[in-house]
């Protein structure tokens, strides 16, 4: 119990609606505007995302197939497996649903909308945020496979997913920063796990591969 009678989830709770807030009312203007929903546009970004796995796969060579493969498993395990009940276990309302005079910020091909909604209904699945587990999933796994030196970052762009998702109305703070210690927890168990099975059995399986590349992440061949 703190001293003004709240307990310390009430309190929590109370700083994540004001942060939210802040950013949702506060943060307000044209650049954001355009950039914010933009950001978490999965029509826009999946085409991004696409180009970017097929440069991979076609002149990426060892790293870049290994990364496409660690990206898209950890996907593929994490969304459905580990969000997705979390979300329906946690049963958050997202900000549009509990609070009153929310901003919503879409992107449309024609330009940014933004609505005022209150109290609108809708399935309670605010905590944890899939796009913010996803993108860090993604940025991660490339992290992991070609080193933190050079491209530390790449970081920034999870952090901005979470501040786009504020932004639109579509989350509580707390539900971006849930998806992102989930996504980042889940990655890293899979690219080891991963890594370790390859190093077991990958002398079997292509033994001239395994020569020329005995890891898939970057820390262990610095080793």
């Amino acid at each position: 119990m703190l001293n003004d009678g709240l307990t310390v989830t009430d309190w929590m709770i109370t700083m994540d609606w004001r942060l939210f807030r802040e950013i949702n009312t506060h943060w307000v203007n044209p650049v954001f505007d355009w950039l914010m929903p933009l950001i978490g546009a999965a029509e826009v970004m999946k085409w991004l995302l696409l180009a970017l796995m097929v440069g991979l796969l076609w002149r990426g060579g060892f790293n870049g197939r290994v990364l496409v493969l660690l990206a898209s498993l950890c996907v593929a395990i994490g969304d459905p497996l580990i969000i997705n009940p979390v979300k329906h276990a946690v049963a958050r309302p997202r900000p549009y649903q509990a609070l009153t005079e929310v901003r919503r910020v879409s992107w449309q091909p024609s330009g940014a909308v933004a609505l005022m909604v209150s109290n609108r209904p809708g399935k309670a699945n605010s905590m944890p945020s899939a796009h913010v587990a996803n993108n860090v999933t993604l940025v991660l796994a490339w992290l992991l496979v070609y080193g933190w030196r050079r491209w530390w970052w790449l970081l920034g762009w999870p952090l901005l997913m979470m501040c786009s998702r504020v932004y639109t109305g579509d989350h509580f703070p707390a539900d971006t920063a849930a998806g992102f210690l989930l996504g980042a927890a889940y990655t890293l168990l899979i690219c080891c796990l991963a890594d370790k099975i390859w190093q077991n059995y990958g002398r079997r399986l292509a033994p001239k591969l395994y020569d020329k590349h005995p890891t898939l992440l970057a820390s262990r061949r610095a080793r």
